[in-house]
């Protein structure tokens, strides 16, 4: 017999943090989606539908987002290439096109992903090398990061720049 007390709960505080997340994302009356790189939509809210006219959700993830949403294809290259730099847009200006082909001026503020677990590492490893060895160098702004990440990666150049620092030092003298 075991004891799964901390079990339950961690599954109770991951449901609970599940529909915080799905009611929120579900009723703010701000357009939110989730696209791929490749320009495809993955998810959105029913905000955005109402702001473009769709009525059915799956008719919009099918959209092309360059071709089908953006009223000029350049701004949606321009505005992934600032992403690409660095890491987030805020207050983007852009036209979209309604369903109808009506224009809309949107705002967007995103926040990127790296593509695979390896980017994110390779981006992960050249930011702790670089604060660990006081560079200066960054691939990103750690303002943006969650509050642990920053804390962590101090954590480590700590051990990091300790290590050197860890050797016994011994003496030697000599008896004539």
């Amino acid at each position: 017999m075991r004891d799964i007390t901390g079990r339950k709960q961690m599954e109770r505080d991951v449901r609970t943090s599940q529909e915080k997340y799905k009611y929120l994302f579900e009723q703010i009356r701000h357009g939110i989606y989730i696209s791929s790189t490749e320009g495809f939509f993955l998810d959105c809210n029913q905000a955005l539908l109402d702001m473009l006219g769709y009525k059915d959700k799956k008719e919009f993830l099918s959209l092309d987002i360059t071709r089908d949403v953006y009223k000029n294809p350049e701004e949606r290259r321009r505005f992934q290439e600032t992403i690409e730099k660095s890491g987030f847009v805020k207050d983007y200006e852009v036209t979209f096109k309604r369903k109808g082909g009506e224009e809309i001026a949107v705002l967007l503020t995103a926040r990127g992903t790296y593509p695979s677990f390896v980017e994110s590492l390779r981006h992960s490893l050249f930011n702790v090398v670089s604060v660990a060895t006081t560079t200066g160098f960054a691939s990103q702004d750690y303002g943006l990061w969650p509050v642990f990440a920053p804390a962590w990666m101090l954590f480590l150049s700590c051990i990091v720049c300790s290590t050197g620092s860890t050797g016994r030092s011994e003496e030697h003298t000599s008896e004539l």
